[in-house]
């Protein structure tokens, strides 16, 4: 179990890598002299190189849900219980925190529409899509634990096969074929796209990969070449979590973790308790450091160690403010 816990702490230090190098992999698409620089290769690469985060948090969550033995009911009240006081609780504060900043810009009526907009859309901010995802896969995974039971070794790799295969295969289809047509899909079903994912973890069985090296190796040319054809064909396919080359590399970096498990840790497992108040109030921290330091302080924020300081210190204070918050009564439950 402790490879899990090590494993949720790196994969929550690259979402927030993901996070503070978007903005500098972006900022080339108003700026094309900026596309290609060294600065822009950094953000890429390190971007590229975090991409397996998002959908190992997924494997994570199928590895130990799907595995359980509680009932439908003592798993429906524990689990939406669990979820839906942080989604609720932080949805609120990311509506406050999108119209305060529109106040502040004198218009407060656009933070409002954007609010509105952005909460139907499944997502008050940017990160939250996926508190908005997963708790419509714990919504079933009780009838996959049923299925996966009831099923063969055979029948299941023909489960994850269709489940994974379609979202990839949608994904190539609006990017190649129907980007024009491609419209924004109704929020509720996105959990469709990430049951591959959760019923690969569901069925994984840690243990020792024989051949560890090979899939190290692996894992580094899928994730180079998504650097590289990130630069060369554009990154809305390549970064995308769906894409095959990020689907390879987050089901090999699985299975290697699972295979390095380690001695027990307790503080692995105390900051792995920690990642979800990391992930919900890391961008307010990415923000709020981008004020202070780019338009207060004047600090040139192109340059690699800015960077590079932007996501250690963005990490250590998020993690901070989590383990903070987990020490207030009743407040805790939002993280």
């Amino acid at each position: 179990m402790q490879w899990a816990y090590n494993l949720r702490v790196f994969a929550i230090f690259m979402v927030v890598v993901i996070h503070v190098t978007a903005g500098y992999v972006t900022f080339a698409d108003t700026n094309p002299s900026f596309y290609g620089s060294t600065l822009w290769w950094s953000a890429n690469i390190l971007d590229s190189f975090s991409r397996w985060s998002v959908p190992v948090f997924v494997m994570l969550s199928g590895y130990f849900l799907i595995n359980g033995t509680d009932s439908t009911i003592s798993f429906y009240k524990k689990r939406m219980t669990r979820i839906l006081i942080p989604v609720l609780a932080w949805t609120m504060i990311y509506i406050t925190w999108t119209i305060f900043k529109s106040y502040i810009k004198g218009d407060i009526t656009l933070g409002v529409i954007t609010s509105i907009k952005q909460l139907l859309a499944g997502k008050p901010y940017y990160h939250m899509w996926f508190l908005y995802m997963i708790p419509f896969l714990y919504i079933i995974t009780p009838f996959l634990r049923k299925i996966i039971a009831k099923s063969s070794d055979n029948e299941v790799t023909i489960l994850i096969v269709i489940c994974s295969a379609l979202p990839l295969i949608n994904l190539i289809y609006n990017n190649v074929v129907g980007m024009e047509n491609n419209k924004p899909q109704f929020f509720m079903i996105t959990f469709l796209n990430y049951i591959g994912y959760f019923v690969i973890g569901g069925v994984f069985r840690a243990k020792k990969t024989e051949k560890l090296c090979m899939c190290t190796i692996f894992t580094l040319i899928s994730l180079i070449i998504t650097a590289i054809l990130a630069y060369k064909f554009g990154r809305v396919y390549f970064y995308d979590y769906l894409s095959l080359n990020v689907f390879i590399s987050s089901v090999l970096i699985f299975a290697i973790c699972s295979s390095i498990n380690g001695g027990e840790s307790l503080l692995s497992k105390k900051l792995a308790s920690l990642t979800l108040g990391v992930y919900l109030i890391h961008p307010i921290f990415i923000e709020l450091y981008s004020y202070l330091l780019r338009h207060l302080l004047k600090i040139n924020a192109f340059s690699i160690v800015y960077m590079l300081f932007m996501i250690v210190v963005v990490f250590a204070s998020s993690l901070a403010a989590s383990l903070i918050i987990s020490k207030l009564k009743y407040l805790n439950r939002i993280i």
